[in-house]
């Protein structure tokens, strides 16, 4: 699963200074939830889901998400655990290597 979840590029390249994560759920969302999480997305913030995976795209550190917990609240998602694009990728290489 892992594997699969590093090599989804739902954004495409993302350019330096932004950053992807991706929240992983326990269980996937339902079509009208994933609506709902992606009506979230705005200025600063893009959100893709994808099966149990919300891919997020911020404009800037992860610091700089305009999304507050009250959000993830309003759509009915409790988030398990969130990881760095970066992060995973390294992870894939050490189960690799």
């Amino acid at each position: 699963e892992v594997h699969a979840i590093a090599a989804c590029r739902p954004f495409g390249t993302i350019e330096p200074g932004t950053t992807h994560m991706v929240a992983l759920l326990r269980d996937q969302p339902s079509t009208a939830q994933a609506r709902e999480i992606a009506s979230l997305s705005g200025e600063l913030d893009d959100l893709v889901v994808i099966e149990r995976e919300i891919h997020w795209h911020i404009q800037g550190g992860s610091l700089a998400t305009a999304l507050k917990p009250k959000d993830w609240k309003r759509v009915g998602i409790s988030l398990t655990t969130t990881r760095n694009m970066t992060m995973l990728t390294k992870l894939v290489t050490k189960l690799d290597g």
